[in-house]
Formats: structure tokens, sequence, C-alpha cells
């Protein structure tokens, strides 16, 4: 094989992995809600800084739905005590986590507003930096609804 061909068929492979490493987190359907149960929305803020990494959305423990920056989705829970939980990988920085848990009460909607941005450095002129304070998952007021909503794309629940 010529070396040209050599490193064109080492770069297809090494794309390709990267690619498949990118989507091997199984996203499962929502787990079922009785017939007392409450609307949940999740939006995924649309933010140039931190937007080329996927969030995953989890459940009580089940990944639900993969959201990217300036996309939202909506499940029913049933009545009580849950958590969700966003996680993201950034490259050489390792994986990060966002936990909320709510209380939901039949008939009620909740909105819950994910972010990230990109981080700050740890020390003036340094090349670490510091995410902690530039990401997470909250729950919004519902009056708020169809503003963060406007202009993002819904992502169904299992994709």
């Amino acid at each position: 094989m010529a070396p040209n061909a050599a490193l064109r068929a080492l770069f297809a492979v090494g794309a390709s992995c990267l690619l498949v490493g990118c989507s091997l987190v199984p996203i499962s359907d929502v787990p079922p809600a009785g017939a007392q149960s409450a609307e949940v929305f999740v939006v995924r803020e649309k933010l140039f800084r931190g937007g080329f990494n996927s969030q995953y959305l989890s459940v009580d423990g089940v990944t639900i739905a993969r959201l990217d920056s300036g996309e939202y989705t909506k499940f029913r829970v049933s009545e009580g005590t849950h958590v969700l939980q966003i996680r993201w990988s950034i490259l050489l920085h390792g994986q990060y986590v966002r936990t909320a848990r709510f209380d939901a009460k039949t008939g009620e909607n909740y909105l819950f507003v994910t972010w990230f941005q990109r981080g700050t450095p740890k020390a003036e002129g340094g090349a670490d930096w510091d995410y902690s304070e530039t990401m997470g998952i909250q729950l919004w007021d519902w009056a708020e609804f169809a503003r963060k909503v406007e202009g993002k794309t819904f992502v169904a629940p299992g994709r």
C-alpha cells in the first residue's frame, strides 16, 4: 500500500472511531408514568460557547435524550420525587455531571434549563480551565416557558 493510501486509511479509521465514540451512550424510552403524572420540559440553552458538546439527559437513572445546543424535550413523570441529571464530556477535561431533584405533583408542568459555557482559567495565564460554575441544570419559573423554547428544536425522548 502506498504511503498516502495508508495515511488516508488510518485517518478514516481514526475518524470513524471518534465519531462512534461520540454516540456510545445508549438512549432509552422514558419510564412509564401513571395516570397521576406531571409534564417536564428540559431546554438546553442555545449558546455558541460550549455548544459543540452533547448533553445526555437522564430521569431517575435512565438516559432518555441527547440534547445539543438549542434543543428541548418533554416527557411525563409520575407523581413523587425524581432526579434529573445531565452528563457531558470535555476532551482532555473528563466527564461532568449536574443533578436536579424535584417533587412532581399531578397536573403540574415543570421547566428545567441546562447550559454549558466555556470555563474560566484556574490561574491567570494558565492552560487549565475551571468548568464547575459554567454548567448546570436548574428549575425555572413556568412563566418563562414560551421565551425559553422559542426558536429551539424539539427532540423526542428515546432517540
